[in-house]
Formats: structure tokens, sequence, C-alpha cells
């Protein structure tokens, strides 16, 4: 039996939502010498969410995954939690569970929203030993998209490099449904993947940013609480590559389309694809005569 921790100030046990994000629009604008690349991303939260909950342990070695969702990736969560509990010198171990909502694969970032929330628990349990500067630096060093789910709500992203980013927050787009549909039959492309798919399809990959539509128009529109212009300036440069390499994506999106969708677009750098609809009702409705797809049904929130 696990002894009660001896350090954590207050509780031993805390859970919290872990939020799906859903990418608005997405660029490339170049490689950088970290092996990572320079992007600009406008980020809106979803209304659906995992929930993740931390129990605090005796031993600092102990770190252990569990999720209600066999394809759950554990791995990724249980490491970045290990590194982090070390590398913060905290003399406690943890327990985590996750209650799935997100699908794996679904492209919602919930990898990265999960890891990000259970982060906050364990440094919330610790008293707060952690600053809040140093735990985003600590989720940069893992991935980009850690760092953009560490800093929660809906937010404009503009990663220039490692240790030069700016997240700006925005207005919620409110009152609008996302209705995604996700192939049945294949897993989420990985961002390498991707890349190779894009670069070969542009050609010369970053000379083609130049001619794509630039962030500001929907950072102004959502602003100026416009959401329909919002909507129809959605753009993700993987989109065109994708759709040539997965024709049940361009499916997908012309389902969506013909369904009433204000507009549609692939989600992040997979195959899934997502509309967004007028208001909840109107998506319950594109969702009941869809056929072929899996689908998940939320809420821009």
């Amino acid at each position: 039996m696990e002894k009660t921790p001896k350090n954590p100030s207050s509780a031993f046990f805390l859970e919290d939502k872990a939020y799906g994000v859903l990418p608005l629009y997405h660029e490339i604008l170049a490689s950088r010498s970290d092996g990572f690349f320079k992007f600009q991303s406008v980020l809106h939260r979803l209304s659906i969410h995992d929930t993740v909950s931390v129990r605090l342990v005796d031993s600092p070695t102990y770190v252990k995954v569990t999720s209600s969702d066999p394809l759950f990736n554990t791995e990724y969560l249980r490491t970045a939690v290990r590194g982090f509990i070390t590398n913060f010198d905290l003399c406690f171990g943890a327990d985590i569970r996750v209650a799935s909502a997100i699908p794996p694969n679904s492209g919602l970032f919930e990898s990265e929203s999960n890891c990000a929330t259970a982060l906050k628990l364990i440094n919330r349990l610790s008293g707060d030993k952690v600053s809040q500067l140093d735990l985003l630096e600590f989720a940069n060093g893992i991935s980009n998209e850690l760092l953009c789910c560490a800093v929660r709500g809906h937010k404009y992203v503009d990663m220039l490099d490692k240790n030069k980013c700016m997240i700006t927050s925005l207005p919620p787009l409110k009152d609008f449904g996302v209705l995604i549909l996700l192939p049945n039959d294949s897993q989420l492309p990985t961002f390498d993947e991707a890349i190779a798919a894009s670069t070969e399809f542009y050609g010369n990959f970053y000379e083609q940013h130049k001619h794509h539509p630039r962030p500001s128009k929907i950072i102004e529109s959502i602003h100026g609480d416009d959401g329909i212009k919002a909507i129809g300036d959605i753009f993700n440069v993987f989109e065109a590559p994708t759709v040539a390499k997965y024709p049940e994506t361009a499916k997908a999106i012309s389902i969506l389309k013909n369904l009433g969708a204000l507009n549609s677009c692939t989600v992040g750098h997979g195959n899934a694809a997502f509309g967004i609809f007028p208001d909840e009702a109107s998506t319950a409705k594109a969702e009941r005569s869809v056929i072929g797809f899996r689908t998940l049904r939320t809420r821009l929130f």
C-alpha cells in the first residue's frame, strides 16, 4: 500500500478538465535550427474535454498513467511527468488517470492538453513550487504544442524560435457548433509525414508561404466579434497535400459543406476534417446524416 506523501502542502488529490483545441489557422513559415518549425496558429478551445485526475504518492520514482481509452498514448504523459518531477526536484510521485472523451489521434491536441493539465495539477499539489514561467519553459522544451496547451484559452501563436514565442489571448467565437469526421480505418499521420507530404505537394514548401492568407484577417474578425467572417478565413497549410493524399478527407470536407457547414477544413496535420455550423442544433442535424465516418460533435467554447 502506498504511503501518504510527506511534502505536499494541502491536498493529495486534484482533477481538472483537459479541453480539446481546434486550429482555425495554421501556417508553417520555415524550418528552425533546432529541428522544429516557425509557425503561426490561431487556436480555439472546444467544449469537449478529457478529465485528468492526479493523486500524489510517496515515491518520486513512481509515475503511473492509466486511461479509460486503450488507444490513449500513456507514454507521452508518463515521460513528461517523470521529467517534470525530476527536473524540479519534487519529492513525490503521481498516479494519473485520464477519463477520455476525445478520441486519440483526432488531431485536437488531446495528448498535449492532458499533459499540460497534469503538470499544472502536480504543481498545485506541490504548493506551486514551480513558477508559471518555469512551467511554460519546461513545456516548450518538450514540444511547441505542449507550450500552446499550457497557456489555456483561445490564442494566436507566433512561434518564431524556441525561445522567441508570442502567444496572444483572443476572445471566443460564440455559439458555433463543430462536427468532426474521422476516417474509420486510418491513423493520424505524424508531423514529419505531414511535412514530407507538404514539401512534395508544394515543391518549394516555404516559398509558397507568401501566397497563403495571413492570420491578421481571421484575428481582426475575431476581435470584431464577426464570427461568420472569421470562419470564412479558416486556413490550414496542410489541407491541400492531405486532401491530395487521402481521398477520404476530401470526401469528408465535401460532406460537411453539403450538410450546411459555414466552412470546412482539415484538422491540424491529420486526415480528419471539421465543419463549423451556425449552432448546436444544425450540428446535431448534420451528424445524423453522416454515413461512413466516425463523428465527434462539440462546439466552440
